[in-house]
């Protein structure tokens, strides 16, 4: 299987998502950290002191690791989540998270964001405030709205309500606060400093701005890929390009040094359709006009317009106005934020030390890696350190979901299918979950064994309980293997289903009406 199938199915993509930096630490899952870590390997309890990766030389330690995988996997078991393989994807995100929130410290200290004993002080009261809303939204109901707007440390209807129950303000501010972090706080801090750190950079888009973004341009370009050649060597070639560039036959040089497929052919750009390295230049230049040595990923550019078109309606609306105003802002904020992150990224050194957590960081730098041979060797490192987690601890069940996940993509089908018979039909196995029920069926129905391949999918359906999807990837699987009298089972199940969901809410929704109105 490709490694682009298996970025696919790896689970959560793990790159950052601006606007904004993403705060990885939302107020709900703040209050939600802390005590002893369950539902994970053996031995995982010991030791929340021990530092399990640096970045940057910022150790992240075990007990951060485990108490915030308490809280994800509290959460994600009473959403009904059942499923091994999930658990280990979820498990995976939930570690490069945390190296993403170091990331954002790191990026806010390259941008001058200062993270004040004051700010932190701050952060921590807004956060237990906001607890303590959502504790007396559940204690009171529905609130009115001139309560909601109400600090509840000011509201007596919500003290007296606590008494009643045996339980007073001050100990759920207590228990608020010893849940946040400071780390948290950081985080989130270094998180809105770095926004508005951007938002100061890019300043303010003009009525000017607006009109030039709607024009479009013809244009010719050579670009020459950086790091092929030596910094100076390949500095050289770039200004005598670009000085031949000025007087020279462009579509020649272009057909001689550029790397692109283009090689000088004219080609149309408008606002969004270019790097905006780029975009500045041109709304700069006339036809005819050829740039200097633009620094624009992945290489320098050397540009020349053709043409330039006024395409600005005559008259802007204010709505169409404020919708480019805010497109174009977004596009400024978030090439400034990837301009620090490549900065911080090309420096930045992680150590994983713990075996199961670097398998994870392995297949996430695989993931995000543009280069196949370097994907492929980092794969076999996430292999490398999953085998040795598994030595450590045979009983891991996520670093043995992972190692079998991995050993699938490499084609490594019978070791798989013995991790995956282990894992869920072993004398300890600790797996479950339809879906990995149905990979190991694949893996048998591949190995011609289609007897034990229709008893995994036999219990696929008997492990998927509710969940339609996982019934319908079932019945696929039988109608595949020709079994349409199992697929007809399977297809009555989901029919069964989807009536009795329509029945259902077509009663909410006729009874929704006179609730209200009995209000």
């Amino acid at each position: 299987m490709s490694i682009y199938k298996m970025r696919t199915n790896f689970g959560t993509q793990f790159k950052f998502i601006f606007l904004g930096v993403a705060l990885i630490f939302v107020v709900g899952a703040v209050f939600t950290f802390g005590g002893a870590p369950s539902g994970g390997p053996e031995g995982k309890e010991h030791g929340a002191d021990q530092v399990i990766a640096t970045v940057d030389g910022m150790p992240i330690t075990k007990g951060e690791m485990e108490s915030q995988w308490q809280q994800m996997s509290e959460a994600l078991r009473d959403q009904g989540v059942r499923s091994t393989l999930q658990f280990t994807q979820q498990r995976a995100s939930l570690f490069q998270n945390i190296v993403e929130s170091r990331v954002t410290l790191i990026t806010a200290q390259a941008m001058g964001v200062d993270i004040s004993k004051k700010e932190m002080k701050a952060k921590r009261d807004e956060l237990v405030v906001e607890y303590l809303k959502q504790n007396r939204s559940k204690v009171l109901g529905k609130l009115s709205t001139e309560q909601d707007k109400l600090d509840p440390r000011r509201d007596r209807a919500y003290k007296s309500e606590l008494i009643k129950g045996g339980l007073s303000l001050t100990q759920l501010e207590k228990q608020a606060n010893a849940m946040i972090s400071d780390g948290q706080l950081s985080v989130q801090i270094a998180s809105d400093g770095i926004r508005k750190a951007i938002e100061r950079k890019t300043g303010t888009v003009t009525k000017e701005d607006i009109l030039q973004s709607y024009n479009l341009y013809e244009m010719r370009q050579i670009m020459m890929q950086k790091g092929n050649t030596p910094a100076e060597q390949f500095k050289t070639k770039v200004n005598k390009v670009a000085a031949e560039a000025k007087t020279g036959n462009f579509v020649e040089l272009a057909k001689k040094y550029s790397e692109d497929p283009e090689k000088g052919i004219i080609h149309p750009v408008s606002y969004g359709r270019v790097s905006l390295q780029i975009w500045d230049k041109l709304v700069n230049m006339k036809a005819g006009e050829v740039s200097a040595p633009i620094d624009a990923e992945p290489g320098i550019y050397i540009i020349k317009v053709e043409s330039v078109t006024a395409q600005a309606p005559k008259k802007l609306e204010k709505k169409a106005e404020d919708e480019r105003r805010e497109m174009i802002k977004n596009m400024r904020q978030m090439q400034e934020y990837y301009k620090y992150d490549r900065q911080v990224r090309g420096n930045l050194k992680v150590v994983v030390s713990d075996p199961e957590l670097n398998g994870y960081w392995q297949l996430g730098r695989a993931q995000q890696s543009q280069n196949m041979a370097e994907a492929k060797k980092q794969v076999t490192l996430a292999r490398n350190s999953l085998e040795k987690a598994i030595g450590l601890e045979p009983n891991n069940s996520f670093a043995t979901t992972m190692l079998a996940m991995v050993l699938i993509q490499q084609d490594d089908t019978k070791q798989a299918t013995q991790l995956l018979y282990q894992l869920l039909e072993g004398k300890d196995s600790k797996g479950m979950g339809a879906d990995l029920r149905i990979v190991l069926g694949d893996l048998l129905l591949k190995a011609g064994k289609k007897h034990d391949a229709l008893k995994q999918f036999a219990k696929s359906s008997e492990e998927a309980g509710f969940d339609v999807m996982a019934h319908q990837q079932v019945m696929a699987k039988y109608q595949e293997m020709g079994r349409s009298d199992l697929a007809a089972v399977e297809k009555k199940w989901i029919d069964d289903y989807n009536e009795k969901k329509r029945i259902y809410e077509a009663q909410q929704k006729q009874s929704k009406p006179a609730a209200e109105g009995g209000k």
